[in-house]
């Protein structure tokens, strides 16, 4: 089932409107099991899916309990949420795989859900690419930097040319569940985070949550990731467990996840069966997807004179790179790669001055870096910078990230004021 509905109107900072997605998992009650107040809603999630007038759904594993046999497929998945099976992106769950190589739901889904063996895939949506990702890591091989699946999606994200990236999966990176943090597919969130992804959803946990950007290792930062866990499809509801580091928001109802794509931006909230909506009200800008760039033709460089030295991470062994410059509304940042890899530049300023109340991210940039030597990386000033730039100089602390293939996460932190415009 697809819709025709009236398009939202288009953001300053992000854009046009391209694209609403559903999402959820965990979803459809054993066959014989029968609705209560806490158990198999998923009619009532189904209707809140048809409400939303979504164009696609992002079905995340746990489909259909206990097995995901096909049988079990046909008869109570298909009468209610095979309604939207021509706009679904499914991905497995634990469950599906309690069948032998989740053959019911591969069975069911056909080359939908990819190749049966695998069970990832990529979509290109307008401005945006959607990765399909298996966090079943122990039944496809691993999910590791080597695995197959690592590779494809190290391969996937450097080949496009997407602005804007959202992956989901089953196994939730972060969750305050019953289930908790899922420490297998580290690796996977490692690489979305090196390309500078915007959203993660997952499932597997039967409840909502909300988790501010984080990166791979637990850390909440602002240039880690946003994620979102989605377990409340209607097979039932859990309490939380312990509540997590970086966790924003809990719910325990049934609902659905609602993301609108825009073309350079997301908004996203959770709508509950029960009518009640939530979410944090903002409007997120995709992560400028700069590669390696040249200066603006006709823009002087400016020095900056108080650039600090690199400082170390306690972590990560310092990257060495040059003092930053201000070229146009970029800070360009220059280094030596000693491999191919990828790199990352952040900037960010302290929530002391009038109007910006946290931390805020104002430039961005990313670069494939193919081959070693000298890469210049421009972290460019998104709406924000721009913004508050005009309103005076920004004192912006700018972090720089180099991960050669194969080799150890190197890190330079530096600041610098980027002049009043």
């Amino acid at each position: 089932m697809l819709w025709l509905c009236a398009a939202l109107p288009a953001n300053a900072a992000m854009g046009p409107h391209e694209t609403t997605i559903a999402a959820a998992g965990d979803i459809v009650c054993d066959p014989g099991s029968s609705p209560s107040a806490t158990t198999c809603q998923d009619a009532a999630t189904a209707a809140l899916v048809t409400a939303a007038q979504a164009d696609r759904l992002l079905a995340m594993g746990d489909l259909q309990y206990d097995n995901g046999a096909l049988a079990a497929f046909t008869s109570q998945y298909d009468p209610v949420w095979g309604a939207f099976r021509a706009a679904t992106l499914p991905v497995p769950g634990n469950h599906e795989y309690n069948t032998a190589g989740a053959g019911g739901y591969f069975d069911y889904w056909g080359a939908q859900a990819g190749d049966r063996a695998q069970g990832w895939y990529a979509t290109r949506i307008g401005s945006w690419l959607i990765l399909s990702l298996n966090s079943n890591c122990g039944s496809i091989g691993g999910c590791g930097r080597s695995s197959a699946q690592g590779q494809w999606l190290e391969s996937e994200l450097a080949a496009s040319t997407a602005p804007c990236q959202l992956a989901y999966w089953h196994h939730p990176r972060f969750s305050s569940g019953l289930h908790g943090n899922t420490a297998d597919v580290q690796p996977l969130w490692e690489i979305l985070q090196e390309h500078r992804a915007e959203l993660v959803l997952a499932g597997h946990d039967h409840e909502f949550e909300r988790f501010e950007p984080m990166l791979a290792d637990g850390t909440p930062s602002s240039a880690g990731i946003a994620s979102y866990v989605i377990g409340t499809g209607g097979v039932d509801l859990r309490d939380f467990a312990t509540v997590r580091v970086g966790s924003a928001e809990r719910i325990k109802k049934f609902g659905i996840g609602v993301i609108d794509l825009y073309a350079n931006g997301w908004t996203a909230e959770f709508r509950a069966t029960d009518g009640i909506t939530s979410g944090d009200g903002a409007t997120h800008e995709c992560a400028a997807n700069a590669a390696a760039v040249a200066a603006p033709a006709g823009t002087p460089p400016t020095d900056v004179p108080n650039a600090a030295s690199p400082v170390n991470s306690a972590s990560t062994a310092t990257l060495r790179t040059g003092v930053p410059k201000v070229i146009g509304n970029a800070v360009v940042v220059a280094f030596t790669a000693s491999r191919a890899g990828a790199a990352i530049a952040t900037g960010t300023i302290a929530g002391s001055r009038r109007g910006v109340r946290a931390a805020t991210v104002v430039c961005r940039g990313t670069a494939k870096v193919k081959r070693a030597g000298k890469v210049k990386l421009a972290c460019t000033l998104n709406a924000a910078g721009r913004r508050l730039r005009k309103k005076g100089a920004l004192k912006v602390t700018l972090t720089t990230a180099f991960t050669p293939k194969g080799g150890a996460r190197l890190v330079s932190t530096q600041m610098l004021t980027v002049p009043k415009t």
